[in-house]
This record gives structure tokens, sequence and C-alpha cells, in this order.
């Protein structure tokens, strides 16, 4: 791979594989490179479409690249929160590629649809705090896009609040260049819900909790008060 590379700059890598793959030598030096995975049958045509331009890759990272030195954590700690953290909920170190990561042919930028959300919410079961976004492709090219949201710890959370946790999402189908949707997120107390060290599950009551919802890159950010 090191040789085609050099003698090709532009080459596009394309991994077939069942689960992340850390590799410095794609990071620094790949133009672009594509998660395939495992596609089945229709993979290959998958694979075609996306590099020659006949669809626009709109996926999502489902797991976390570390870099190559996380294989150093001792694997027989069960603790999420032990070492540094693992799972893209409690990870806090520099990462290959972040959990819900992914490039598109096109770019999309996120603003409230209406009017920012509210800065309180009262912490009980009945708990559901809207998030209205509109969304528009910015690009020169159709694509879907797929919108992210995340709970977040920020200054003030509840000790036992993952540092995220993505409790929605959704896909717009082929967003036209320049055109605008709207999104509608609802933040309910089911993602409020934590457990702690002791296993034991946890409402979090009161505090501030942070809300990112876009994509990883660079997303609407708002934070809640609980009360």
């Amino acid at each position: 791979m090191r040789r085609t590379l050099a003698a090709q700059p532009n080459t596009v890598v394309v991994l077939i594989h069942g689960n992340s793959l850390s590799s410095a030598l794609l990071a620094q030096s790949a133009p672009a490179v594509l998660a395939a995975w495992f596609g089945g049958e229709l993979g290959g045509d998958a694979i075609v479409d996306a590099l020659d331009g006949t669809i626009s890759p709109a996926g999502k990272m489902p797991v976390t690249t570390y870099h190559a030195n996380f294989t150093q954590r001792d694997v027989r700690v069960t603790d999420l929160r032990a070492d540094g953290g693992i799972t893209y909920r409690w990870f806090a170190g520099p990462v290959q590629t972040p959990f819900g990561f992914g490039l598109s042919y096109s770019t999309f930028s996120y603003k409230w649809a209406e009017r920012a959300p509210p800065r309180e919410a009262a912490a009980t079961s009945e708990l559901r705090v809207s998030y209205d976004v509109t969304v528009v492709n910015t690009g020169t090219v159709a694509s879907d896009c797929v919108v992210l949201g995340f709970l977040t710890a920020v200054a003030g959370s509840h000790a036992d609040t993952p540092l995220r946790r993505l409790f929605e999402f959704t896909r717009l189908l082929a967003l036209q260049p320049g055109e605008a949707r709207d999104v509608h997120f609802a933040l309910g107390a089911k993602a409020l819900r934590f457990t702690d060290r002791d296993g034991r599950p946890v409402l979090a009551s009161a505090g501030r909790v942070g809300v990112e919802i876009g994509d990883v890159v660079a997303p609407l950010r708002h934070e809640l008060q609980l009360v």
C-alpha cells in the first residue's frame, strides 16, 4: 500500500472490513478512504457507485477508530470508564475517526429552525425538550444527510453523565443543492437515565447537560439546565 500511494498519491483506499481498522499510513497519506464494511451481494455495485459519483456517500461510522496504541489497554478491564475510557461514550483521548464521522460529496449547514431551544427544563419523567433544526445543502451535489443528536457532559453535569450519548438520528434523502429541510428531535427523560459505577440506574435530576445536533465535526451546541 505504501508503494501504491507513493506511485499514485490520488489513490482512494477501499476498506472491506468487519470492524474499526487503525492505520497511521491511511490517516496520513491516503487522500480518501471508503469504509465499505461487508456489503453483501450488491456491495461491489455500491462501491463503484460511490467512487464514480453516481451516489454521494452519506454513512456515519458506527464505531470509534482508535489509534494503534489503544491496544496497550488491558482488555481484562471491564470498567468502561477506567484507563482512559472505552467506547465513544467514555473515551476522552484522540482518535483516528470518531463514532458518527462521515464525509459526503456535498456539505451541510445547521441552524435552529425558528428559535433556540429553552435553557431550562424540569427533570421529571415527563421531560420533553424539542430541538428543531434547519439543514441546508450548501454544496453542489445532491446527497442524503444523516443528522445526529448527542447528549454530552458539560461543566455541572451529573457525575455519571457519559461524555457523549447518541439519543436520536434521522436521514434526509436526496437533499438538493441549496435545499433546506427541517428536522425535529426530542430529548426525553430516557436519555437522562444513566448507570452509576455500582451498576445502578440513575436519573439526572439536576445539573446541566449539553446537546449537539448535526454532525460530529461542527454541530449545533446547546446547554440545558435541569431543575
